[in-house]
């Protein structure tokens, strides 16, 4: 990222209504312009298959974990700072 002084990674995961930001024909250019900064995108496959989505509603680049509560679980106990925005 930009901003940083060193490089960082960043993965900005989305579940439940969050699920909307990344969903083909809604932010598809915010989106993308994340992506191409090189941030991960996420997006949750439980939140999916809830709203009966498969990832072919999503915006291209943009990945699906099993369970977001879990993955953001395995990145703290690998270390990762957890940053929530509303």
């Amino acid at each position: 990222m930009a901003a940083a002084d060193r490089p960082v990674e960043v993965e900005v995961v989305v579940y439940g209504s969050g699920l909307d930001l990344v969903l083909r024909g809604g932010s598809d250019t915010e989106i993308t312009r994340l992506l191409e900064s090189g941030a991960r995108v996420l997006a949750c496959a439980n939140s999916l298959a809830g709203r009966d989505l498969t990832d072919d509603a999503l915006v291209p680049g943009v990945e699906v974990v099993p369970a977001a509560v879990w993955h953001l679980t395995v990145r703290q106990h690998e270390g990762w700072s957890l940053v929530p925005v509303c």
